[in-house]
């Protein structure tokens, strides 16, 4: 314990005497590439340490001190110079002329109808390693600033924020430049490749935006430097944890920002102090030109790193910004052409367009669509129904799979064969399927699938709220469906009808599927009376995630029809908690195992009836569409 105490009271950068080799292979943190680097005057002397123009730039929680190793405000503090610092809100009748051309009022939707960035709970979007869009929201970090009305960015990136006991969010974390959204960020730069950058309604510079939209897209930025430096917390035994903070600017071709007129230029200049020359440490790596007037390391793996050749460590808020990343320096013929941000609207894709998303190209807004045989927007009201044309039944010849189960196919009547799994000892799965082409039984499939596709019934589609999620603006089911007869819920709020006011045909799948069911069972249940059924709809593929039949009150049969498009069902045993799995594997030296038990392919006409208490409380199933239309019809019986 003393050693640990005396390391506590220490910093560790004072136990080292010699400085430690360079790091072998660490990524390049400004562009490299001709045009960014003449673009930014990198080349020229005017960002060169002796030579650079002494700025001083005041950002969020950066007041400005002489003392190297005094420490930032408070985040109470920071908060409250940043209403002060930031430029002053404009008046109502100019914010009333401003509307963003691209907003969101929910997180799906954003996700969903932009394809510039899809991810739910990070603010970072990448793909194929490279950084495609970039979310601007939440709390500001120190250092953060937006200048040149909108069109300079100083942000920070890569996450790990916990609130601290005032309410405050503080850096409780290293973040890494070689993590996911620093190397794919640095590969984006360093290939002169924009990305899209939104906005949130809690992004500090953008207050306004709280009485227009939760999102915004503000447009393309280039990403110009990244670099790392430490942000004291007294909870870090080093004293401090690394933030990783980037540049953005503006790519010119567009013209003016939209929100030019409402948001502020920046902060004057104030040359009156020049900063101090700090001398060059021993360390070898490569030098940043980030800050004026310092030879720091900006190497975080480095016993130099922000700190001077006597050991002390430098405060980044003392020190100002290089002239070059305080202003726009890319110019017109440095820029390339730039895809459209405005995504196509899936009108023009027909309803079985995979999309769950579009865009208003009236107001601009974002939304998830809701109804599959048309889109509503949410903010203009603006309503347009999709043409569709009657699918024709699939003739599929090859399968997904092999069934090595080594289950036969028995006969079931003339017009059926079917295949049997014994899961438990009170868990059955049955899978059903006409025989023949021209069978009764397999036309009389056809003609339920041509019906389910009828306007009167595709209408009646749509997607519910989930009740599961903890997205920002809550989540809607992936598929699209209503009930009919009982009411049931589970994971989502599905709309129900009473069988008298549902289309004809939901009555026949449900009878249709109710004696096939009475068929296949065991001896162990005589026979069952369906009372509802869930009329599921997935076009252009999709799928159910694992899930089970398991709430109060169901029987213990569920029985689905299967129309349209093949799909895939798997099914598998019920996560256990992380306790009974670790005494399983420590006592009996088992370890539970997440892979599927079971998986068929289902076909169009195909019946699958689950029996047995057991097949919903130890097991779940998911079902998985590759392509095409496909209708479910799902019976279960519910107590009254």
């Amino acid at each position: 314990m003393a050693m640990i105490e005396h390391l506590i009271v220490k910093p560790q950068w004072q136990f080292h005497q010699q400085p430690k080799p360079p790091v072998k292979g660490i990524p390049i943190r400004i562009g490299d590439s001709p045009s960014i680097r003449r673009a930014l005057g990198l080349d020229t002397p005017s960002c060169e340490t002796s030579g650079a123009a002494e700025v001083n730039v005041e950002t969020t929680g950066c007041a400005q001190t002489t003392q190297s190793n005094s420490h930032p405000t408070t985040p109470s503090q920071r908060n409250l110079k940043l209403s002060a610092l930031s430029s002053q809100v404009p008046e109502a009748t100019q914010l009333e002329d401003v509307r963003p051309p691209i907003w969101a009022m929910e997180r799906q939707a954003l996700c969903s109808s932009f394809p510039y960035f899809q991810s739910y709970q990070s603010g970072h979007y990448h793909t194929n390693g490279k950084t495609k869009g970039l979310l601007l929201d939440g709390h500001s970090a120190p250092g953060d600033a937006c200048l040149a009305r909108g069109k300079v960015l100083i942000t920070h990136v890569g996450g790990g924020a916990a609130p601290s006991e005032n309410g405050d969010f503080v850096l409780g974390k290293d973040q890494d430049i070689h993590s996911i959204q620093g190397s794919s960020l640095i590969a984006t730069m360093n290939a002169s490749e924009p990305i899209v950058v939104l906005a949130g309604s809690n992004y500090s510079f953008f207050p306004w935006l709280r009485s227009r939209a939760r999102y915004c897209v503000l447009g393309y930025y280039y990403v110009t430097h990244i670099w790392e430096e430490p942000e004291f917390n007294e909870s870090s035994l080093r004293g401090f944890f690394v933030r990783l903070k980037c540049r953005l600017e503006w790519a010119p071709s567009q013209g003016k920002p939209w929100f030019h007129s409402v948001v502020g230029g920046g902060w004057e200049c104030d040359n009156s102090s020049p900063s101090e020359i700090l001398e060059r440490n021993p360390c070898q790596c490569r030098r940043r030109k980030i800050h004026v007037g310092s030879n720091l390391c900006y190497e975080s793996q480095c016993l130099s790193f922000f700190r001077t050749p006597d050991g002390s460590l430098v405060n980044p808020r003392t020190l100002r910004l290089c002239s070059a990343l305080l202003s726009p320096t890319i110019s017109w013929k440095d820029d390339q052409p730039l895809p459209p941000l405005t995504p196509s609207s899936p009108g023009q894709e027909g309803y079985l367009s995979t999309r769950k998303g579009f865009f208003c190209t009236t107001c601009g807004l974002l939304s998830s669509r809701r109804r599959l045989l048309s889109l509503t927007c949410p903010g203009c009201k603006t309503t347009t129904a999709f043409s569709h044309t009657v699918q024709l039944p699939p003739t599929p010849t090859d399968w997904y799979f092999e069934d090595h189960s080594g289950n036969p196919w028995a006969r079931l009547g003339n017009s059926y064969i079917i295949k049997r799994y014994k899961l438990h000892q009170c868990a059955y799965v049955h899978i059903i399927r006409p025989i023949g082409k021209d069978t009764r039984a397999q036309k009389r499939v056809d003609r339920l699938y041509e019906k389910y596709q009828e306007a009167k019934c595709l209408n009646l589609f749509c997607r519910g709220i989930a009740s599961q999620g903890q997205v920002p603006g809550g989540l809607l089911t992936s598929y699209y469906g209503f009930n009919s007869g009982k009411e049931y819920r589970y994971r989502g709020e599905s709309t129900s009808y009473a069988f008298e006011d549902s289309p004809s045909c939901v009555w026949t799948a449900c009878q249709l599927v109710q004696r096939i069911a009475n068929r296949a069972l065991t001896a162990r249940i005589q026979s069952v009376l369906f009372n509802e059924c869930l009329n599921v709809a997935y076009c252009g593929g999709g799928q159910m995630n694992y899930h089970c039949d398991s709430e109060k009150g169901l029987g213990p049969v569920v029985a689905s029809l299967s129309l349209g498009a093949p799909a895939v069902m798997s099914f598998r045993r019920k996560p256990l908690k992380k306790v009974i799995r670790d005494a399983l594997r420590l006592k009996l030296g088992k370890v539970w195992s997440n892979e599927s038990c079971l998986k068929l392919e289902l076909r169009h006409g195909d019946v699958v009836v689950m029996e047995g208490t057991a097949m919903q409380y130890d097991f779940e199933h998911s079902v998985k569409v590759p392509s095409g239309l496909r209708f479910a019809a799902t019976c279960r019986t519910i107590a009254k």
